[in-house]
């Protein structure tokens, strides 16, 4: 299935201890339950329910960044697809970059010095997630894939990477951002609520084995003042 927000992981330790780690990790940010639908969606079994969060296209300023020096952003071309798919943080092959980059989607990247950190993906054209994939209208984009290197984690990287991304979009008329969040990734939905995004619909994906599938929108939310519509 396409990309929602990435729950947070952890380096990993030697032996035994990156069990105990992870097992941490999981109870401390609130994801016991969306590990066991990812340990169910890796036998086959996929139970998803998910939001389709949506936020106006405010012009933030840039969120700080901690600590780092000759950080630069910039928007990928073909030529830097090989990078990302080296990276070992990353969901997207050399391939499916190129191929993405090839039918219009945008990756806008935060480098430090000729590293890649941390990048993220933005649609114009449509909301790009198989169960709900559908068009946009001019003044929307769909934001997705966010990704930073292990290494760079807690820099607040992707924070940046989105207010330069408001930027963009703002100056092309766009005033409404969607993206997908796992009802059950808190963290993500924290993130999201930080950005004053709310829930825009609720639904219920399902796949047994890839043999029949099933969308259920379960909830749509009403709309809000000042929802970025043009």
């Amino acid at each position: 299935m396409a990309q929602a927000d990435p729950s947070p992981r952890s380096a990993p330790a030697p032996g035994g201890a990156s069990v105990w780690r992870k097992l941490r990790d999981v109870i401390r940010h609130g994801l016991v339950i969306q590990t066991l639908l990812d340990v169910l969606r890796k036998a086959g079994l996929e139970i998803t329910p998910y939001y389709v969060m949506r936020e106006a296209v405010v012009s933030p300023d840039a969120a700080p960044v901690a600590g780092l020096e000759n950080l630069r952003l910039a928007w990928l071309g073909p030529e830097d697809a090989a990078q990302v798919g080296a990276l070992p943080d990353s969901k997207f092959s050399e391939a499916e970059t190129r191929a993405r980059l090839a039918r219009g989607q945008r990756c806008l990247g935060a480098w430090v010095g000729s590293e890649l950190a941390a990048f993220m993906w933005v649609d114009t054209g449509e909301l790009d997630f198989e169960p709900c994939r559908g068009p946009l209208h001019p003044h929307e984009a769909y934001l997705f894939g966010a990704t930073t290197t292990r290494a760079r984690r807690g820099h607040n990287l992707v924070p940046h990477l989105r207010a330069e991304l408001y930027r963009a979009l703002r100056a092309e008329g766009r005033t409404v951002c969607y993206s997908i969040s796992y009802a059950f990734n808190t963290p993500a939905l924290r993130f999201k609520r930080k950005l004053n995004a709310r829930c825009d619909r609720l639904y219920l994906y399902v796949s047994l084995w890839g043999l029949a599938r099933r969308n259920w929108l379960l909830r749509r939310y009403p709309a809000a003042p000042g929802d970025g519509e043009p």
